[in-house]
């Protein structure tokens, strides 16, 4: 199953390049954030044109950080939860006859908030995400979305966090233990895609440069994260932040953001199906 998600930035203009997408690299869960309110069943109707079972999921509460298109049967991918920053879809995978739990976050930006409140924020939900699990005795996790923070960040790498390494070798030690207490782990393969020799033709997922006396340039806001109990069934080489599609580019000559369309590149990543 191939998973697309792409913070659109509030707009409908570019539609037609979001199908185009989801029509060559045969998406079957599309994830949308910053969706323009009220335009769901436009682009509900553009995506039946090139595939007749394509729907919108209406999420439990009116509105949700993420939204989700899908051409699954509504018993292969239903909400579970809506939380202030997060959803919890059941994702059933029919090929493998395994139930997965995708967590579909955006978290607070650093815009209006500071770096200790976003770790704050991302402990809360990263909590919120074990209690799930334990509520539903299912560990088979896939965490996406727009976390606002790099990998490397405490909200990500923290300990009492998300707890999320770059190593799948580290990651299938499950848990990690700090003063006593043991803090499950996520394997972040997002780490990839860093610098020169990094995979991929970007760099990151946005890309700004402002008056800072720190500055990365590149940075992987739009990350997946997974549970060591996904590893075997989650495609690495399939792994890629989408900077194009046959007729467009959504990078310029310099290989910074066209403006036109987000100002977030999408990822898509694939979990087997057999």
């Amino acid at each position: 199953m191939n998973f697309l998600f792409w913070n659109i930035n509030k707009k409908d203009t570019f539609f037609d390049l979001i199908c185009e997408l989801v029509k060559e690299n045969s998406i079957g869960i599309l994830m949308l954030a910053e969706f323009p309110e009220g335009k769901q069943e436009s682009l509900e109707r553009m995506l039946k044109l090139q595939n007749s079972s394509y729907k919108y999921i209406k999420p439990i509460k009116e509105k949700v950080k993420v939204e989700v298109f899908t051409s699954l049967p509504r018993k292969h991918l239903y909400y579970v939860e809506d939380g202030r920053r997060f959803s919890v879809l059941r994702y059933h995978n029919n090929g493998l006859n395994k139930d997965f739990n995708v967590i579909l976050c955006h978290l607070i930006s650093k815009v209006n908030n500071e770096v200790t409140t976003q770790a704050f924020e991302a402990r809360n939900v990263a909590g919120s995400i074990v209690n799930v699990e334990n509520r539903l005795n299912n560990d088979m996790t896939i965490v996406c979305g727009d976390l606002n923070m790099n990998p490397f960040e405490e909200g990500l790498a923290g300990c009492d966090s998300f707890n999320a390494v770059m190593s799948k070798v580290i990651a299938q030690n499950v848990t990690r233990r700090v003063s006593g207490h043991d803090f499950k782990m996520f394997y972040n393969p997002m780490w990839s895609f860093f610098g020169d020799n990094g995979r991929g033709v970007a760099h990151g997922t946005i890309y700004y440069n402002p008056y800072e006396t720190v500055q990365y340039y590149w940075n992987i806001f739009d990350q997946v994260l997974i549970r060591p109990s996904v590893i075997p069934y989650f495609v690495d080489r399939y792994l890629n932040i989408v900077t194009c599609s046959k007729t467009k580019s959504l990078l310029t000559s310099n290989h910074t953001m066209r403006s036109v369309y987000s100002d977030h590149l999408p990822i898509k990543f694939t979990i087997k199906e057999k």
